[in-house]
């Protein structure tokens, strides 16, 4: 089973990976979009630090009660797994749309992302 510590650890991965990439935007690229079904970088972004805002809260509850125990997430019953299996995917998902970002606006990735994933 997974601990919290082990998932804190794992989420300040993804939020330096995240990070890395935002300083490597040139800044003439920020309201770049690859198409009009998908908003540009700088709403990216936005989005991204609002939903870690409500992940981080739920991560501080969830330090307060059994890791094996299901909670109530707005009507959908979650375990500790579940949360970090959502999380992961939700920051994984825009990595991906990030790294295609960059390739469409001409731009390169940043080390950390090249080093890692080879993107």
């Amino acid at each position: 089973m997974i601990s919290i510590n082990d998932f804190g650890r794992y989420s300040r991965i993804l939020y330096r990976l995240s990070a890395d990439f935002i300083r490597a935007v040139p800044d003439e690229k920020w309201e770049f979009s690859p198409g009009p079904r998908f908003g540009p970088f700088c709403k990216q972004v936005r989005h991204l630090v609002c939903a870690r805002g409500v992940y981080n809260a739920a991560l501080a509850t969830l330090e307060t009660v059994d890791v094996g125990a299901t909670i109530d997430w707005d009507g959908t019953p979650f375990t500790f797994a579940d949360f970090t299996w959502e999380f992961v995917q939700h920051e994984a998902i825009h990595h991906g749309q990030w790294s295609l970002y960059a390739a469409l606006a001409g731009f390169d990735t940043p080390h950390s992302w090249r080093s890692s994933w080879g993107l």
